[in-house]
């Protein structure tokens, strides 16, 4: 076939795209857009416009930068280091065959004099070492951009514990304690001009820490459902070479669930019923912002307290009736719409599973907290709640809402003192009425001991054990693809505080957002 009937084909898919896009694509020219006036800056973005023929831009002699687009037409270059004088820098298109097609020049000229440009290597790369190990740092191939020669100057924080050995462009530091020490390498030109660098190294004292340095996962770490990166992995795999000092771990959202199978808890208890003792407010105070009233530690030894039904203005309640009946009503003049209440349980069941059952009487509108993590909102309008929120109006009184509320509070609930707290929001200022009686069902295992683990787990997991006794957690974590659904985890750390065991995570939340969950 001849090369004329693909050229003529190409030819014909050009001129396509050419027609949908529009003329303002279309007919836009190659130009740097960036001002060349004079300047002191050492380092320089250039954006500038391209027309759609160009795929790519680079830079003359500076294979180092790359540009990136910000829209159809325009581009940004950055990291163009400027020396004294004039800079001149020759800029080119590309087409999709990798030809030059447009080029451009653009000239600046600096007017003082540039600081070294340090470059930095390490080994090992993670900045992680134990005692008896050694770090290297090599800064040999810093650089001034006037030409000048360099000189190095080197020092680190804390002294104690390190023995640094400076060589010029190459330091060498081996440690007798561990913790976090600090390097600063200084280089200087014949101006003289100073750039200075900090360096973070971690040094661990037992040998516990993973540098990911090696090919294989060994020991502490365990695996389940999930292999080494092979040639041909298709499933769940881990790999310790595709990024230097990182464990990568890929899981194929399309073949692999994600999650923990549901937890079955039995039959509910009751914990609390309509005529329990309750702490209440009712000064009109703004305490709805932050739910700070909710927290356990809040301060609510002011309180006043009764026992519920609680509120004013209601004959028709059912039993136990309204016991306390003498909360405030708003008018004008105070502005009362918002009243808080907060009432303490001991629960004893298994926190992971735990669903909480509400049935109540409220009028108006509510909002509840187990623990100061809001649960549930009830009446209640949209969008951000403050003490001058009016609640939705109660359109049938007197009558208990069963299941009014069913929530999951595993991340909320636990082992002990608990604090359900509410806030009720009447419908109007001066209304003759509030009422607030709750009855709350816990359905939860109980509790075995041993903290929460993994092992029912439906997803694959890399784990290792934390070591006993009071540890530090040093890490960094880059979620890269979104696995969507409520919330999954990325990094997931249990930890034993007072006589909890509680679980942190950090991952994605509906595929949108990160986040991080107790």
């Amino acid at each position: 076939m001849p090369k004329s009937h693909y050229t003529n084909w190409f030819n014909i898919r050009e001129t396509f795209s050419r027609n949908f896009v529009t003329s303002a694509v279309n007919n836009a020219t190659f130009d740097v857009t960036t001002s060349n006036a004079n300047t002191t800056a050492d380092i320089l973005a250039l954006a500038g416009t391209s027309p759609p023929t160009v795929l790519d831009i680079r830079v003359a002699g500076h294979p180092d930068v790359t540009a990136h687009w910000t829209d159809k037409t325009n581009w940004m270059i950055d990291g163009l280091v400027l020396v004294e004088g004039s800079n001149v820098f020759d800029l080119e298109g590309i087409d999709h065959d990798g030809n030059v097609i447009e080029t451009d020049q653009f000239i600046i000229i600096k007017t003082n004099n540039a600081p070294p440009i340090i470059l930095l290597e390490t080994d090992p790369k993670s900045l992680n070492v134990d005692i008896g190990e050694s770090i290297t740092f090599d800064v040999s191939t810093s650089f001034d951009p006037e030409g000048d020669l360099l000189t190095f100057d080197w020092a680190v924080s804390p002294a104690y514990g390190a023995n640094l050995i400076p060589n010029g462009g190459v330091a060498e530091a081996t440690f007798a304690i561990p913790g976090l020490y600090t390097f600063t390498v200084s280089a200087t030109d014949g101006e003289p001009q100073t750039t200075d660098r900090e360096i973070m190294v971690s040094v661990h004292g037992d040998g516990s820490f993973s540098t990911f340095g090696n090919t294989l996962l060994d020991a502490p770490w365990t695996l389940a459902d999930i292999e080494k990166h092979g040639n041909a992995s298709s499933g769940p795999h881990y790999s310790l070479q595709d990024n230097d000092g990182r464990l990568t771990i890929n899981i194929p959202l399309g073949l692999t669930p994600l999650g923990l199978p549901p937890v079955e808890v039995p039959a509910p208890v009751q914990y609390l019923d309509f005529d329990d003792v309750w702490k209440y407010n009712d000064d009109g105070d703004e305490l709805t912002i932050g739910g700070v009233f909710a927290q356990p530690g809040f301060d609510d030894s002011a309180w006043l307290s009764g026992p519920g039904f609680l509120g004013r203005g209601e004959s028709g309640l059912p039993a136990p009736g309204l016991q306390t009946d003498t909360l405030a009503r708003g008018n004008s003049t105070n502005g009362l719409i918002t009243y808080y209440f907060r009432k303490e349980f001991e629960f004893t069941g298994d926190p992971v599973g735990a669903q909480l059952d509400i049935d109540h009487i409220v009028d108006d509108g509510v909002r509840y907290y187990l623990n100061g993590q809001a649960i549930g909102n009830i009446r209640l309008p949209s969008g951000a709640i403050d003490s001058n929120t009016l609640g939705i109006k109660l359109s049938v009184e007197d009558e208990i809402e069963e299941d009014v509320l069913i929530a999951d509070v595993s991340g909320s609930i636990i082992n002990g003192t608990n604090v359900l707290a509410a806030e009720v929001h009447n419908e109007s200022v001066g209304s003759s009425d509030v009422v607030f009686g709750v009855r709350v069902d816990i359905a939860a295992n109980e509790e075995v001991g041993g903290g929460i683990n993994l092992d029912d787990a439906i997803h694959p997991w890399v784990r290792r054990q934390l070591p006993a006794g009071d540890w530090t957690l040093q890490t960094e974590v880059k979620l890269e693809k979104a696995q969507f659904g409520e919330f999954y985890a990325g990094l997931l750390v249990e930890a034993n505080q007072g006589a909890n065991t509680f679980r942190y995570g950090v991952g994605y939340k509906n595929g949108t957002h990160v986040a991080s969950m107790r």
